[in-house]
């Protein structure tokens, strides 16, 4: 008889997430195991990371594709208008007090900042 599509996908997806062999090993620092790690979502210590690094790797390519990271970089968040009106102001104080004692490094400096705010 031949077996249901829906419980051939289901076996085929409990073979990949079985864990390998290898996977039964202990960090020899603080014991724990990848099934405590699974169990937690957690590993036990900093040393895990070099114990399990094949595994973790193979989670990570699973998971997102890749086991290093390709997506974009952190940018800070954008203050409101409300905010932004104060910095400048702030900053523009700044930039006329660095001019008056002839601090022109600062100066430059602080006007980029200005214009990277917009006037």
């Amino acid at each position: 008889m031949p077996q249901h599509p829906l419980g051939q996908f289901l076996a085929e997806v409990q073979q990949q997430v079985a864990v390998p062999a290898a996977e039964a090993g202990r960090c020899t620092f603080c014991g724990a195991s990848m099934k405590d790690f699974r169990a937690a979502g957690r590993l036990g210590c900093p040393r895990c990371y070099t114990t399990f690094e094949g595994s973790l790797r193979e989670l990570l390519r699973r998971v997102h594709g890749h086991s290093r990271h390709v997506g974009r970089t952190y940018s800070a968040p954008v203050p409101e208008h409300r905010e932004q009106d104060t910095i400048r102001g702030e900053l523009r104080e700044r930039l006329r007090r660095a001019i008056e004692t002839e601090q022109f490094e600062l100066a430059a400096e602080l006007r980029d900042r200005i214009r990277v705010l917009g006037e």
